[in-house]
């Protein structure tokens, strides 16, 4: 207020009204840095104090106006009522711009044509609209984060659960894995010996097969060996000498291959190129009338046909020894790759569990897995919680852990 008017001193806030009102028993005021040093700093008479004049190095007596603006020790208060007290700078006052809602900081404006209005009212609605908005928003938070810490201890639960039913698993797992290497190793032996005496060769034993077609009651030696045909007793001529027919192991495979392309079509099967030749005659004939097009387009039809029987013929000629040897093989690498996925499995819930369910950072286990992107200029930057970041293919970090 008006100099000498210690009942409310201007830009003071209530609480330090006493530090003014102290020395109104005495006619003097003195600066409030040499008072708190001891400094016997000369003593102002009451009328300095909002003369708009600056006698202190702190601003002390010139709270009101802005006589020592520059200075950070003395502020001008705003009491705006209705809304948010505050504090602003006094080189503020009566700059000709309203920052208290009051107006208060404006009380002898000469750069303002009309007085600041007092907008507290609208003010302070706004501001506890606003608060009451954050408080509801901070309880929500607080209620979603609750949920989340809930979830998060379920699914650790169920992560532990089948942490511990994979260390149980695997250990049989590589056993079955090793047991299907050796079966493996020994029909790989058998093959290359041609010797399927051992009960081992079994399909069954290798557990990815449900039926076969091999026979290992068929004593199989070298290359040079011959077998009985079967069925040969039933013919006329070999009935009459008491023995079976003796055939070369290719002619037997050959012979059993063309009955299997036979018995698709009920005929025997037919020299594919006699049956090429046969096509072409007969849709040579059909040209004049059907066209370049047709002839060759069913043409390409038998060709793909004829291809198919051979290519089937090629796949039913293995032997029962090679039969084996790559089921032996296949139910190797199904073991191997059950091993190496529940090993891949194990790491990624242990390196989960380690990094998502530590005391408070429970409620952020929910991003665990999921990963965000953005693309600045030519780059495209991708950050993958609890893993790492990147810029396109190039690494720039990896997930380490919670700090404090």
């Amino acid at each position: 207020l008006a100099a000498g008017d210690l009942g409310s001193i201007r830009g003071v806030p209530p609480e330090g009204q006493t530090k003014y009102l102290a020395w109104a028993g005495v006619p003097a005021f003195r600066c409030f840095s040499d008072a708190a040093e001891g400094s016997s700093g000369a003593d102002l008479p009451l009328e300095a104090v909002n003369d708009d004049f600056c006698d202190c190095e702190d601003g002390s007596d010139e709270p009101g106006t802005s006589a020592c603006a520059g200075q950070l020790m003395t502020l001008f208060y705003c009491p705006n009522a209705g809304s948010l007290a505050q504090y602003i700078y006094t080189s503020r006052v009566n700059d000709g711009v309203c920052d208290c809602c009051d107006g208060g900081d404006e009380f002898q404006s000469h750069t303002r044509s009309t007085p600041c209005p007092d907008t507290c009212t609208q003010e302070g609605h706004d501001i506890l609209t606003e608060r009451a908005r954050q408080e509801a928003d901070l309880k929500n938070g607080i209620t979603q984060r609750q949920v989340l810490i809930e979830s998060a201890k379920k699914e650790h639960e169920q992560i532990g659960k089948e942490i511990q039913a994979l260390r149980d698993e695997i250990p049989g797992l590589e056993e079955r894995e090793r047991e299907a290497l050796a079966l493996a190793e020994a029909a790989r032996i058998a093959n290359d010996t041609g010797n399927a005496s051992t009960a081992e060769l079994a399909p069954a034993s290798f557990g990815t097969v449900e039926s076969s077609s091999v026979d290992h009651s068929v004593p199989t030696q070298a290359s040079t060996e011959q077998v009985t045909e079967p069925g040969a007793d039933q013919a006329s001529g070999d009935s009459a000498n008491g023995g079976g027919a003796v055939i070369s192991e290719y002619t037997r495979w050959m012979d059993g291959a063309e009955e299997a392309l036979g018995s698709e079509s009920g005929n025997p099967p037919a020299d594919p190129r006699e049956e090429v030749d046969e096509i072409v005659a007969q849709e040579g004939e059909e040209e004049g009338t059907e066209g370049k097009e047709g002839f060759f387009g069913r043409l390409w039809q038998r060709v793909r046909a004829i291809g198919g029987k051979i290519w089937r013929m090629g796949r039913k000629s293995k032997s029962p020894l090679e039969q084996a040897l790559d089921d032996a093989e296949t139910a190797h690498k199904d073991a191997k790759k059950k091993v190496s996925d529940s090993r891949r499995r194990l790491d990624e819930l242990e390196s989960k569990a380690r990094n998502t369910f530590d005391g408070d950072s429970l409620a952020y286990s929910g991003l665990a897995d999921h990963c965000i992107s953005k693309k600045i200029s030519e780059y495209k930057y991708e950050v993958c919680f609890f893993k790492n970041a990147k810029q396109d293919s190039t690494s720039i970090g990896r997930w380490k852990g919670w700090e404090g």
